[in-house]
């Protein structure tokens, strides 16, 4: 637990913008104390450990792969379906953690936030770097599958690290405003698991957008996500370089994150008196 002298004091006047950041980022300790803190009690009480952050990507390809390899067939794949399913579940995965996890954040902080005045975003930044952590490991294995069956890895990797940011922002964003809508709206975190179990199959995670009408696969570059997800196999795997459309999904999940942000910081401070 982190002591009271790293928690960073909230006066009763707003703050503004730049004060607000300055507040974060002086309570990094903190951050970085829960990120730790979560980690432990996510992995300590179980026999595998951090394992099954491995286990249960590894356990969906085995399952999409022998339903859409064996019994629904995909031609015109430009990797093997494997490579191609485990790269989508594995930003999949990150994004829905980030996203599940972050929206309850303020739930399970409840202790802290009622004996403590600290940046309460924190709580829910903390999920986000556990979700990075996780997708840091889920990435060592889909490059050893990626050797294993004896495909490249792109040249573009270097695009990777700001693919990857992205798309916990965009998770980060929707968990922000969910978490501080929960202060008003206190079951408003019971649509999330709906959100991330719906959304999965409105996103090119398990099947390749070109079996879709031409509708839909337009429809896809407004899906944050599908674009992520695009951009995250052309960085990995290379290929064909997703059509630029896809960075209107992008710039939506980014807006979210702004309004995220700016809707916990406008408010937190209201938000102890509901928990």
């Amino acid at each position: 637990m982190a002591s009271k002298q790293n928690i960073t004091q909230i006066s009763s006047e707003p703050d503004g913008l730049n004060q607000y950041l300055d507040k974060i980022i002086k309570a990094r300790t903190l951050i970085l104390t829960l990120t730790f803190r979560s980690i432990k009690i996510k992995y300590s009480q179980t026999a595998l450990g951090i394992a099954w952050s491995l286990i249960q990507p590894l356990t969906a390809l085995v399952i999409f792969s022998m339903f859409f390899n064996y019994v629904i067939s995909f031609d015109g794949l430009e990797w093997p379906y494997p490579v191609y399913a485990f790269t989508g579940i594995v930003i999949w995965n990150y994004f829905s953690y980030v996203f599940s996890q972050g929206s309850t954040a303020l739930r399970e902080g409840a202790g802290l936030i009622q004996k403590f005045n600290f940046p309460k975003i924190i709580l829910v930044f903390s999920k986000f770097l556990v979700g990075l952590v996780e997708m840091g490991m889920s990435l060592l294995i889909a490059i050893a599958i990626l050797i294993w069956m004896k495909t490249p890895v792109s040249i573009n990797l270097g695009f990777l690290p700001l693919i990857i940011i992205i798309t916990g922002s965009i998770g980060l964003g929707l968990a922000l405003i969910v978490a501080a809508a929960t202060y008003r709206f206190r079951d408003a975190f019971h649509i999330v698991p709906y959100l991330v179990n719906f959304g999965i199959w409105f996103t090119p995670v398990f099947f390749p957008t070109h079996i879709l009408p031409e509708l839909f696969q337009k429809a896809l570059w407004f899906n944050p996500l599908a674009g992520c997800i695009a951009f995250f196999r052309w960085s990995l795997l290379g290929g064909t370089t997703p059509d630029w459309q896809y960075l209107y999904g992008i710039f939506i999940g980014l807006t979210l994150f702004v309004i995220g942000f700016l809707y916990m910081k406008k408010t937190e401070d209201k938000i102890v008196d509901y928990i």
